[in-house]
């Protein structure tokens, strides 16, 4: 069990610090204000966040915490085509949204190993 929780705190701060990279805070997300055209890539981000304490928070049962990465893992993607649209649409320029996009990336190779390892997380 110790094993389990340091390697959930590793695991949680990293996947947290991506997440606070592209400017999202993991708890305190309601306190953005997002400009009206950043909205749903504001949203889509904010959810990945939430998505991961909710599967988190039911790694009791296995199903329900591989669902809930899966959420996690659908909302990153969703985050990263809104950030392919606000670049198209100017909104961002092309390296900021490279950049962004890149960590999209790390934080989907996260949830990945996470719910590929899902038995080593639940109890």
């Amino acid at each position: 069990n110790s094993l389990m929780s340091l390697g959930y705190t590793l695991l949680s701060q990293n996947l947290h610090s991506m997440v606070e990279t592209v400017g999202l805070h993991t708890h305190f997300g309601n306190l953005h204000l997002p400009q009206k055209n950043a909205q749903p890539m504001v949203e889509a981000s904010r959810l990945v966040a939430v998505k991961i304490a909710r599967g988190w928070q039911r790694r009791r049962f296995y199903e329900a915490f591989v669902a809930g990465l899966n959420e996690a893992e659908a909302r990153s993607a969703e985050t990263q085509t809104w950030i392919e649209f606000a670049v198209m649409a100017h909104y961002l320029d092309a390296e900021t949204g490279q950049e962004i996009f890149a960590k999209y990336e790390e934080i989907l190779a996260n949830l990945r190993r996470l719910i590929d390892n899902a038995d080593a997380w639940t109890f």
